[in-house]
């Protein structure tokens, strides 16, 4: 029993290392890629200085995709339905209902903020910013408003069962 017992042990300690040590294979895709989000059959990479790349093949070849962006320093990308949001370090946040091809300033309300983390939560948007706090869409990025977490920086979400995870900097993490 105990040989049959070290054994098991064995495959699955070998199993969970070679899981760990999984290949990784480098893609052509844009240098410094901040942000990822998939839409339908397409994946789009926001990179610093260099806007939002999109990709129809898994990662294999990339096209920069950025008419209308007057920041392409992109450091958070969000999809939902048609719609893509790309949020950028002091140039605001654009929208596009093209798949990328162009794309708007989406900032009544929002301003030009550098937003830094974006997410979708069922049919709104929220926008992290880096020191304005998290802001809210529930029309498509069309308006947004400031939630009560309005003087922190917002850099990650997480959905937790029927609410959100924000976490900030020097404020914790807040569940909504």
């Amino acid at each position: 029993m105990r040989g049959l017992l070290g054994l098991l042990f064995a495959v699955c300690a070998l199993f969970v290392v070679s899981r760990s040590n999984a290949q990784w294979v480098h893609l052509s895709g844009p240098p410094g890629a901040y942000a990822f989000t998939v839409n339908g059959p397409n994946l789009y990479a926001g990179s610093f200085n260099q806007g939002v790349y999109a990709s129809t093949d898994e990662g294999s070849t990339w096209t920069v995709i950025d008419s209308g962006l007057t920041s392409t320093d992109v450091f958070a990308l969000a999809s939902s339905g048609t719609y893509l949001y790309a949020g950028t370090f002091l140039g605001g946040l654009f929208v596009s209902s093209n798949g990328g091809q162009s794309w708007a300033p989406s900032d009544s309300g929002l301003g030009t903020s550098s937003v830094i983390s974006l997410t979708t939560y069922g049919s709104d948007v929220l926008a992290g910013t880096y020191a304005n706090g998290l802001f809210l869409s529930a029309d498509s990025g069309a308006s947004w408003t400031p939630t009560q977490l309005s003087n922190f920086s917002v850099y990650a979400f997480a959905p937790v069962g029927a609410g959100m995870c924000a976490g900030t900097y020097g404020g914790g993490v807040f569940l909504s």
